[in-house]
């Protein structure tokens, strides 16, 4: 733990000298450590959007240098939260408001483990409908979503102009703390959306606690609804895209976090909590134990584009996929064999293979409905259940967490697929799972998500991730001696 450069030495001299300390000067240094226990927990509401129809728009961030991780975007509900880094679950996307600036602008943007930059808008975007772009404030409204049909500029006109009001955007010309690098910053998203800005540094409030210099890319031109907060590894920064002359990795906010002494070990874990529930959290720097049940077990982080070297995305091996009825008392086989699948709070819906999507739908019976998806009984929420096995480690997901239901009172199966046959562990998979995610040590340990939890036993991560203990096949990995093919066994049905 650090303690600030000042008050420690006076302390130092004083004690050097014989003298006593002053009482202002004791407090100031308890103040410093009562503020900074080791972790930083950022408090969650969840609000849910009234608009199915929003999981039509699949944004994905694209990074040569990675594979793409969809997002949906949904009508966000309104909410009256007091802007302290509350974490809400817009029934889309995890947002956190952050405190940008010497003056405290509030911006709303996406929770993300799928990806390693903080953007935030800025308040000169042209695309910003007139007058909503100098607000910085925390009010979520219900704005269209916003898309282009081609990779150019859109026109700032009608369906493509956005209310920036609604997120919040930052005035960097109006922050003292701001530096400007002078370096570009540029992303494109699958819809064609886009940002672009240029990156600096400036201070950030999380939960009251300022922290100085973070990496932020101010986006000047943008036609995206808001901006990202990335949590992964430093080597999926876009700075580092392998299309860059000279691609280089910086210190992204967890990284932040570490060296400026406030988290021990670059590990967070994250706790979605039950799917109805109106509260969820993530700790930066350490563990609660009343949020899991049974034991923590260990997962390595795999390089899935080339197994053995360094991981760039949290991404671990599974080993079986199976359908089951607890009624019916029976279990039917999916798939088998090595899988890799990415752990993605950015993403909604959990992404499966295509011949693993059709192999679900045969067994179950289910009709393909609205938008693609599969359509079951809501009722099926208490008796379906799918189980995925990581490396001799079985998590099961009720279909409670599966099911998204429809405007006319139908469900939906909240699994999909994509263009590419990426495997994305979303926000229907990890409301079942508490996840701690070490980027040091490159491991996850994952439990049984503990829904009844009403107090907490937070312990810090130092070294290793606390009473956690490895999966059976542990060092059977994706790539390596089980290989990297998934066959698809299914047989039967529910």
């Amino acid at each position: 733990m650090r303690l600030s450069f000042v008050p420690l030495l006076a302390v130092l001299s004083q004690l050097a000298h014989g003298l006593s300390i002053p009482d202002g000067l004791i407090d100031s240094i308890k103040r410093e450590i009562s503020s900074h226990p080791g972790y930083i927990k950022l408090s969650a509401k969840k609000s849910y959007a009234d608009d199915a129809s929003g999981i039509l728009t699949n944004a994905t961030s694209i990074n040569p240098n990675s594979k793409n991780f969809p997002y949906f975007q949904r009508t966000a509900a309104k909410t009256d939260d007091d802007p302290a880094f509350i974490l809400k679950n817009q029934n889309v996307f995890y947002s956190v408001d952050i405190a940008v600036g010497s003056k405290g602008d509030v911006v709303t943007v996406l929770l993300d483990t799928g990806s390693s930059d903080f953007w935030v808008m800025s308040s000169s975007n042209p695309y910003c409908i007139e007058g909503t772009g100098g607000d910085s404030h925390n009010t979520l409204g219900s704005p269209e979503p916003t898309s282009t049909s081609s990779g150019d500029e859109p026109e700032k006109t009608g369906y493509n102009s956005v209310d920036c009001s609604d997120f919040g955007t930052f005035d960097q010309s109006g922050s003292s703390s701001w530096h400007d690098n002078g370096t570009t910053f540029y992303i494109q998203y699958e819809d064609k959306t886009f940002s672009q800005g240029t990156w600096g540094t400036d201070q950030i409030s999380i939960q009251g606690v300022k922290i100085q210099d973070v990496s932020v890319a101010v986006c000047d031109k943008s036609d995206s609804r808001f901006g990202v907060l990335g949590i992964s590894y430093a080597e999926l920064e876009s700075t580092n895209s392998q299309s860059s002359d000279s691609p280089y990795t910086y210190q992204n906010l967890p990284l932040t976090l570490k060296d400026q002494g406030l988290i021990s070990k670059n590990t967070y874990s994250v706790y979605l909590d039950d799917p109805n529930a109106q509260t969820a959290s993530v700790l930066f720097g350490a563990v609660d134990k009343n949020k899991y049940t049974d034991d923590l077990i260990l997962l390595p982080i795999i390089n899935s584009d080339s197994p053995g070297d360094q991981p760039y995305e949290i991404s671990v091996t599974f080993n079986k996929i199976t359908l089951g009825s607890k009624k019916q008392n029976k279990k039917v086989q999916i798939a088998s064999g090595a899988g890799s699948g990415v752990l993605d709070t950015g993403t909604t819906l959990t992404y499966l293979t295509h011949d693993v999507f059709d192999a679900i739908k045969k067994v179950t019976g289910f009709p393909v409905g609205q938008y693609g998806y599969l359509t079951a009984d809501c009722d099926l929420g208490d008796d379906y259940y799918l189980t995925i096995n990581f490396q001799g480690f079985d998590v099961d997901v009720s279909f409670s967490n599966l099911l998204l239901q429809n405007d006319d009172g139908s469900c939906s199966l909240g699994i999909a697929t994509n263009e590419d046959d990426i495997v994305i562990l979303g926000d229907t998979f990890l409301t079942s799972v508490y996840a701690v995610i070490d980027l040091e040590d490159n491991v996850v340990a994952l439990a049984k998500a503990n829904y009844d939890s009403n107090s907490e036993s937070i312990e810090v991560v130092s070294d290793s991730i606390p009473s956690a203990s490895q999966a059976p096949s542990y060092s059977a990995t994706y790539g390596g001696e089980i290989g990297t093919v998934l066959h698809v066994t299914a047989t039967g049905s529910l």
